[in-house]
């Protein structure tokens, strides 16, 4: 077991070895038997693990989407958009699925509106997924707006991100 986990990136062994801790505390808790209430509460906290590497993710991933977003607003073409925003929507996206899905573990332990996460993948995941793109041939002002729309749902990231509760 220690081979595998010391080829993992640092903090993927670090929730390996959290994990596996875990297992053997609930173990010896009930001589070696896992009961329901076990399960879950293994579950909620490896849902905290995750949570709290999800954090610095997400905190990232609003950075770079705000230094994405000055590109675009200093050369607002459709070009610099499109390639863009293929890096900067998929990292929102990715942390706010998991915001939302742990939540759903922890129940309303995090502190955030599950339904508002859910909107922001909504509309960030089109992005993501390069189904949402602004045309070649846009003008300006469209590319302005499909930019506009974006640094709303970076602003509603950002509040989220900052109403989350981690400890």
């Amino acid at each position: 077991m220690t081979l595998l986990v010391s080829f993992l990136p640092r903090k993927q062994a670090r929730a390996n070895a959290q994990t596996i801790q875990l297992q053997a505390e609930t173990q010896l808790k009930n001589g070696g038997k896992a009961t329901a209430n076990d399960k879950q509460e293994k579950e909620r906290e490896l849902a905290l693990v995750q949570v709290k590497k999800m954090v610095p993710s997400l905190k990232s991933a609003v950075k770079n989407g705000a230094l994405f977003a000055a590109k675009v607003k200093a050369e607002p073409t459709s070009t610099v958009f499109n390639e863009g925003i293929q890096s900067a929507a998929p990292k929102s996206t990715q942390n706010l699925a998991w915001v939302e899905k742990s939540n759903r573990v922890l129940g309303s332990d995090l502190g955030v509106d599950v339904d508002e996460a859910q909107r922001i993948v909504k509309v960030m995941t089109p992005w993501a997924d390069e189904s949402r793109k602004v045309l070649a041939v846009a003008p300006k002002e469209d590319v302005l707006r499909e930019l506009g729309a974006f640094v709303q749902m970076l602003a509603a990231s950002d509040k989220m991100l900052k109403q989350m509760k981690t400890s």
